[in-house]
């Protein structure tokens, strides 16, 4: 869904997959040195570069670079990025940018 309020872009992005496993998540970024105590933090660990869940690396994912290299060019465009996720029903990823940074 793409729609435009406020003088911002609103883009969200869903599925009905199985959530994020945030015990997985913390389980990572502890190993990695992260903070992991609160869902704050867990939240940005996700966006951390070298955070993956993934026990292999594929041509798609595994290398724990995606969520960062997202973060950080939604940040260049002047937007934020936030996901909501429910075990069992899904994850929506959500970007909000600047409208004039985003029109053609």
């Amino acid at each position: 869904m793409t729609r435009e309020e406020d003088g911002r872009v609103l883009v969200e992005i869903s599925d009905d997959g199985r959530g994020i496993d945030w015990d997985q998540v913390r389980r990572v970024a502890a190993l990695g040195g992260l903070p992991a105590n609160s869902q704050d933090e867990l939240h940005a660990a996700i966006f951390a570069d070298g955070v993956t869940t993934r026990d292999a690396v594929s041509d798609l994912s595994g290398r724990g670079v995606g969520m960062g290299a997202v973060l950080a060019a939604t940040e260049e465009l002047g937007g934020q990025v936030s996901i909501d996720t429910a075990t069992g029903e899904g994850t929506v990823v959500r970007f909000s940018l600047p409208a004039p940074q985003v029109q053609t």
